[in-house]
């Protein structure tokens, strides 16, 4: 269920993620691309952000983060590198 009331306590604009209550209304689950640096080279991979959960997927592997607060995209990133380190991306 949609929460009108929903507000976003992100203040950068380039954390900012796109909700969009009629994906949501009809069950759909919008991954985005998403590209960070590791070790000097660029890595690529996608995510979601639904309840407040933050999925990363890249051909080799997977990683879940729950929010709390920080921007999704910035944990994207951050699990990205992860996977990175761990061989996965």
């Amino acid at each position: 269920m949609v929460n009108p009331h929903h507000t976003n306590p992100y203040t950068n604009e380039s954390d900012r993620i796109r909700f969009n209550p009629r994906e949501a209304a009809m069950g759909l689950e919008v991954w985005r691309e998403i590209t960070t640096e590791y070790n000097g080279r660029n890595i690529k991979g996608s995510f979601k952000f639904i309840d407040g959960v933050v999925d990363v997927r890249t051909l080799y592997g997977s990683k879940t983060k729950q929010s709390g607060g920080d921007p999704p995209e910035r944990i994207a990133k951050n699990l990205l590198r992860e996977l990175a380190r761990e061989g996965r991306t």
